[in-house]
């Protein structure tokens, strides 16, 4: 990501001021989309990085983010990687104001269906099968796009806490991805819900790859797929029980 589509300021030696100047440029319309050849690589080298039967992501339905989206001021949602108490990989999302704030007060959700075992019929963002091969269609209804994945702010903060601690403070912990970026997968025939795989950028630091997903649980892999979050560090938002 080129940091400077969003602010003129340098990644190194911040001041105050100009954080504050990052935390005012949320509009919701950022752009995240990006190439199924792309965000296959990402969720390639994350795979290739992990046992084969460990987390790859996870499911959250429709009405999860039509929760988050439709609070007052919010403009799209902070992703956060977190994990629970025997380690296994999670994702804490929260709204966000125009401000780069968390609606770290309104809702709060978790509580993912994760891949493996909910991941779907396989495609090249979860496996390394050619695009060509992709023919498999299952069959049947998986989601409904209700799902509850409602958590309290106390368990969110454990579990955001639990990957904290195996970081550094420089690490990227979450990331904030615009509300038109998913009302655009939303809005797709046939969508219930977003998937989210963990992938990896080049340099190795975390982000995530977002994915329509339709009732029988099958990715909407060639439709709309968005990544390039804005990571958090830098962009953070106040300090609050998510990310202290």
């Amino acid at each position: 990501m080129n940091y400077n589509e969003y602010t003129s300021a340098t990644l190194n030696n911040e001041t105050t001021e100009k954080i504050k100047i990052r935390r005012r440029v949320f509009t919701g319309n950022e752009p995240h989309d990006i190439s199924l050849a792309d965000a296959s690589l990402l969720t390639k080298r994350f795979r290739d990085s992990v046992a084969e039967d460990a987390i790859k992501g996870g499911f959250f339905g429709r009405l999860a983010f039509e929760k988050i989206l439709v609070q007052d001021g919010c403009v799209g949602i902070r992703c956060y990687f977190a994990a629970f108490d025997d380690g296994s990989p999670t994702i804490v999302m929260t709204g966000v104001t125009r401000e780069g704030n968390d609606i770290w007060d309104g809702v709060v959700n978790e509580d993912i269906l994760p891949c493996p075992p909910y991941c779907g019929a396989t495609n090249s963002l979860n496996s390394d099968v050619a695009e060509d091969a992709l023919t498999f269609e299952r069959t049947g209804t998986m989601f409904t796009g209700n799902e509850n994945h409602l958590v309290t702010i106390a368990e969110a903060s454990r579990y955001t806490r639990n990957f904290r601690s195996t970081k550094d403070e420089t690490a990227v912990k979450g990331g904030y991805i615009g509300r038109n970026a998913f009302e655009k997968i939303l809005a797709q025939a046939g969508c219930v819900g977003i998937r989210m795989y963990f992938a990896l950028n080049e340099d190795g630091t975390p982000t995530l790859v977002t994915v329509g997903v339709k009732s029988n649980g099958n990715d909407i892999f060639d439709g709309v797929i968005n990544e390039d979050i804005l990571p958090c560090p830098p962009y953070c938002g106040a300090k609050n029980p998510l990310n202290q």
